[in-house]
């Protein structure tokens, strides 16, 4: 997957955030495309197009949002777990 035009640093080594960014978040999962899917989401379903974050608890995993990035910032965060 090619990077956006939007450059978005991470956050985990931000003075605001400490160890907190999208990139080390439980809510955060991959995103594929589709072959019949039209526009962006077109394509193989082993090619990442992005990310969504299933943090919406009000909704319970049944919405999330779309990013187009990696990296990111909200209250939503829960970092993952190191094994």
């Amino acid at each position: 997957m090619s990077e956006p035009d939007k450059k978005i640093s991470c956050m985990l080594d931000s003075d605001i955030s400490k160890d907190k960014c999208c990139c080390n978040c439980t809510q955060r999962i991959p995103l594929f495309r589709h072959p019949w899917n039209s526009g962006y989401g077109k394509g193989k379903i082993s090619q990442q197009c992005g990310w969504v974050c299933m943090g919406l608890d009000n909704v319970k995993g049944r919405a999330a949002i779309y990013q187009d990035h990696p990296h990111g910032l909200c209250e939503m965060h829960i970092k993952k777990e190191t094994v």
